[in-house]
């Protein structure tokens, strides 16, 4: 693999200077063939610089790795997943504040057994409907609008609201 690398390097350099030689005829604008001259304008330029760069991409680009040779490296550093841990525990917090505006937490624990029964049973659908008719129902400035909802345990549903000011208006009507 050492090998590779030094002629890899080479290969890349003479390609390099390769092209430089073919943007610096391009550039001179014209192009002598038997009897004629034909002018290049900048849109040939650039469409011919990136068919050449196409063709860089395919000589320099090494072959996919086999499953050894995946398995034969080294994990990184704990320092890097440390980082990478830390980073996505941040990205999910940031989502989790996020969403917090846009949803409501409705308990049932004071409700009869029979009611968690009912809402055990009864598709998410359905009770999106349901609860979207009792907020249409309350006297509310602004009707927000549902998204859906989601079954957390047996005693507590979480509601999606579009809007986050249906969010505060939900919790402020305090709706039985």
């Amino acid at each position: 693999m050492s090998t590779k690398v030094p002629a890899r390097a080479t290969a890349i350099k003479q390609l390099e200077m390769a092209i430089e030689i073919i943007k610096e005829e391009l550039n001179a604008k014209e192009v002598t063939l038997t009897e004629s001259k034909i002018m290049f304008n900048e849109k040939d330029l650039k469409a011919l610089d990136k068919t050449v760069d196409f063709i860089v991409n395919i000589l320099t680009n090494e072959p996919p790795n086999s499953w050894a040779q995946v398995a034969a490296t080294p994990s990184p550093p704990a320092a890097v997943q440390s980082k990478v841990a830390t980073e996505k525990k941040l990205q999910l917090e940031k989502a989790r504040k996020e969403r917090t505006q846009y949803e409501v937490t409705l308990t049932t624990s004071d409700a009869p057994a029979s009611m968690n029964k009912v809402i055990a049973s009864t598709p998410y659908k359905d009770i999106t409907e349901h609860l979207q008719k009792t907020v249409d129902k309350a006297t509310l400035p602004d009707k927000p609008q549902l998204q859906g909802v989601n079954k957390l345990g047996r005693d507590r549903v979480h509601i999606q609201v579009k809007m986050s000011e249906g969010v505060k208006a939900i919790k402020d009507a305090n709706i039985n």
